[in-house]
């Protein structure tokens, strides 16, 4: 008698998707959303490209080689041994560090928009932040395996993960880039609290993120206008305000069904960055609801089947990695969301596998060929 793997089988439905293993599901929705936004970058970045660099094409030819490479690592990933990733974590960790480091110094990171989060390799700009929240979910998968039991210890267990926070929030505060901190922190406190930290230190871990947030808002001008703008963005309509009013009435005219791909108006010149940190407004100027629904219901289904394969891992290391990098994915789409509809402050945070940009697209594709890779490995073991 034959018996399935949920997570390469499932029953019988009348339609092929849902058919679909949760690891297979999450594999191709993964591809799916590379490819709608090689084609919402074509259509939300024409404007900015002809302003920019003279050509109404030049970042969705880009944006067509970071997918096309992206899928090539992805599938690099799932042909690599698996022990590889945990046994060179700490490795990858500190490249990662390094990289990220380099952005700090002046002639190797490049300033834009007044923001250090790029360095120039052989012409190639890179974002070392995307490299390294990769890099941490795997150091903190193999170190919350390796403590095993003694991860719900205060000493050994939590005070660890809390140095290292306060390490990368330092290198990411000092570029600045506060939202991929506390999406990062986040993550890691969840992966924490799913391998057996207790309910009161993750308690008290998110009153520090919460305390350390509002200290890193009042101590610096630039966050407090962001906030001010958040609570306010009409005090200001012309300046501070600008980006958030916009974004707003972008995503709010595109009414049930949108304006039709192409024919947003928003994005010929009010809508700042449209190809990356609004392009969820593009989206919903564009597609309207509709569009919209269908994108999040996409994301919710990546979120399940992720979920769904990481608690049917029964190796921690691999339980923990998929767990870290689903909830990476939902989180960095959460907040971009936010700060698109207004719900939370404006920052620089794209929407994974849609928005613009090689370090992201390639980085992420990568983690989800290793997330393949290990959810086959433990299906070939009989442990899935």
């Amino acid at each position: 008698m034959e018996i399935r793997n949920p997570l390469f089988t499932r029953k019988k439905q009348p339609l092929f998707f849902f058919r679909l293993g949760y690891l297979e599901r999450f594999l191709l929705i993964s591809i799916l959303l590379g490819l709608f936004g090689v084609f919402m970058v074509l259509s939300a970045s024409a404007t900015f490209g002809r302003n920019a660099m003279n050509s109404d094409s030049f970042f969705f030819l880009r944006q067509v080689s970071f997918y096309a490479l992206g899928l090539f690592v992805c599938w690099i990933a799932t042909k690599m041994p698996t022990e590889n990733l945990e046994k060179y974590s700490f490795f990858l960790l500190g490249l990662s560090f390094a990289l990220m480091s380099l952005v700090l110094i002046p002639g190797i990171g490049e300033l834009k928009y007044g923001a250090r989060r790029w360095i120039r390799i052989f012409g190639l700009g890179i974002q070392p932040s995307e490299i390294f929240k990769f890099a941490v979910v795997v150091w903190v998968a193999d170190f919350l395996k390796r403590k095993g039991g003694f991860v719900s210890s205060l000493t050994y267990g939590v005070m660890p993960l809390v140095f290292f926070i306060g390490v990368s929030a330092w290198l990411f505060l000092m570029q600045p880039d506060f939202g991929n901190l506390f999406l990062l922190a986040v993550t890691v406190f969840m992966m924490g609290y799913t391998a057996g930290v207790r309910r009161m230190h993750i308690f008290y871990l998110f009153v520090i993120l919460f305390l350390g947030s509002l200290l890193a808002i009042f101590t610096n001008p630039y966050r407090l206008q962001r906030l001010s703008t958040y609570l306010d963005p009409w005090a200001d309509p012309n300046d501070t305000g600008f980006q958030l009013i916009n974004s707003m009435i972008a995503f709010g005219s595109g009414g049930i069904f949108g304006k039709g791909l192409g024919n947003s108006l928003q994005k010929q010149y009010y809508l700042p960055f449209p190809q990356t940190d609004f392009i969820f407004a593009s989206i919903g100027e564009e597609l309207g609801f509709l569009g919209v629904f269908g994108l999040l219901f996409c994301f919710l289904i990546l979120l399940h089947s992720g979920l769904k394969v990481a608690s049917l891992c029964k190796d921690l290391f691999a339980r923990y990695y998929c767990f870290g990098i689903t909830l990476l994915i939902a989180l960095q789409a959460l907040l971009h969301f936010g700060v698109v509809i207004g719900s939370l402050p404006t920052k620089g945070i794209g929407l994974p596998f849609i928005s613009y940009g090689g370090s992201s697209l390639v980085t992420y594709y990568f983690a989800v060929g290793w997330f393949y890779n290990l959810g086959k490995t433990q299906k070939n073991k009989g442990t899935g």
